[in-house]
């Protein structure tokens, strides 16, 4: 049996095509639209699997902040040690201060300690010598009780710093991602298609119907068991009702919801 080529399935080519695919608007038999179905399903599974590796990218790059995280650690680093640097610069000076004056006491009071050792060794010491002697030790305990006002810490500089400034993170313009359209939600867009056309057209896949009054010599003829092999009929709401279009003649008629629907011209049965 020989098929009209333009009502033949798009996908194999020797079976009759009785459902149309609302996406691609191909016609395919039954078993190339199972085909047809599985492929998409494909699709949709490679879909979900290219959408978990972005998940599992944007989760791993906010685990792991790299190569940022290292350079924040690098400077982390180097402002420690140059703060422990400069601590330890000071506390070197402070003390070097503390023993150049320490030295130089020491040094008076062995000199302070000779002098006394001679004045009892060979008795010869009057007043004013033990009055001069008396005076020096005052000085010096005044200085050693002095020794840690010598110096003192200055931090003014630090106080100017502008901490806020010395690090912050700067966006690279030209790898910035743009954002992405929000898409309109499933009922907004039936919604809005419904209110700027007054009138929608349904495509009916084809499926078996009882013969009603069609016969071998009419166009076209269904058996018993027989699916058509014809296109897809169309139906369409206006205001007149639903209609739907032959497809034979291409006439419009109108559809009758509770019984048989037979073609006004061609006395063709549509094919749902």
């Amino acid at each position: 049996m020989s098929f009209n080529t333009s009502t033949l399935c798009t996908l194999c080519s020797t079976q009759p095509g009785g459902t149309l695919c609302a996406g691609c608007q191909r016609t395919f038999c039954f078993p190339c639209l199972k085909k047809h179905r599985d492929g998409l399903a494909l699709e949709l599974d490679d879909l979900f699997n290219r959408r978990n590796e972005l998940m599992e990218l944007i989760n791993n790059s906010l685990s792991n902040l790299d190569p940022c995280s290292d350079e924040i650690n690098r400077w982390q680093n180097e402002m420690h040690a140059n703060i422990d640097r400069i601590a330890l610069e000071a506390r070197n000076n402070i003390k070097k201060i503390v023993s150049e004056t320490n030295q130089n006491i020491r040094n008076e009071l062995e000199q302070i300690s000779q002098v006394l050792q001679q004045k009892q060794k060979t008795e010869s010491y009057i007043e004013d010598d033990l009055n001069r002697i008396k005076q020096q030790l005052i000085k010096l305990n005044l200085t050693i009780r002095q020794c840690n006002e010598q110096a003192h810490v200055d931090t003014s500089n630090s106080k100017n710093i502008n901490w806020d400034s010395l690090l912050f993170i700067v966006p690279n313009r030209d790898n910035q991602i743009p954002k992405a359209p929000t898409a309109p939600s499933p009922s907004h867009s039936l919604y809005s298609s419904f209110q700027q056309q007054p009138s929608y057209t349904m495509s009916i896949p084809r499926q078996y119907m009882p013969p009603y009054t069609s016969s071998p010599t009419s166009t076209p003829y269904l058996a018993n068991n027989h699916r058509p092999v014809g296109r897809s009929a169309s139906v369409s709401m206006n205001s007149r009702g639903l209609t739907y279009t032959c497809v034979c003649c291409k006439t419009t008629n109108v559809l009758n919801e509770n019984g048989p629907n037979i073609c006004k011209i061609c006395r063709s049965v549509p094919p749902f």
